[in-house]
């Protein structure tokens, strides 16, 4: 099963301990909601899509622990690229997930949902997860 990919494209420093980080966000598994939780260490200020007429400020939520949340909904199979500027200066581990409404036909999954398994509510909905760790030194 496809993972869920955040790839540094630019990480660029801003002259102090913050950076500003360009990634590009991709669903190796075609879901199309996919949702990116940045700890509260790193003090992500605003986050920017990238789309054709331009920068457009991203949604994001608070979290009771402070980390900041990103939901893109409408994911495309490409991707998509966005921007944030954070104040940490150290490693960012980065939780990403991505979400499909169906469950994969894939070797093996099918026998890990047990005999008793079963649809609720409007059906399936599979959630894969990765932690993503983002070096502003090294830019990867």
């Amino acid at each position: 099963m496809g993972l869920p990919w955040l790839s540094v494209v630019l990480v660029k420093s801003t002259g102090t301990a913050a950076g500003r980080y360009v990634l590009h966000l991709r669903s190796a598994r075609g879901a199309p909601e996919a949702i990116v939780v940045f700890p509260a260490g790193a003090q992500v200020g605003e986050i920017e899509l990238a789309a054709v007429q331009g920068p457009v400020r991203a949604k994001t939520r608070k979290l009771r622990s402070g980390a900041t949340l990103l939901d893109v909904v409408g994911l495309p199979a490409a991707g998509v690229e966005f921007s944030f500027d954070a104040a940490a200066a150290a490693p960012i581990k980065v939780q990403v997930f991505d979400q499909s409404y169906d469950f994969p036909r894939q070797a093996g999954l099918q026998q890990a949902r047990g005999p008793n398994t079963t649809s609720s509510q409007d059906g399936d909905l599979t959630v894969v997860h990765r932690t993503v760790s983002l070096y502003p030194v090294a830019g990867r």
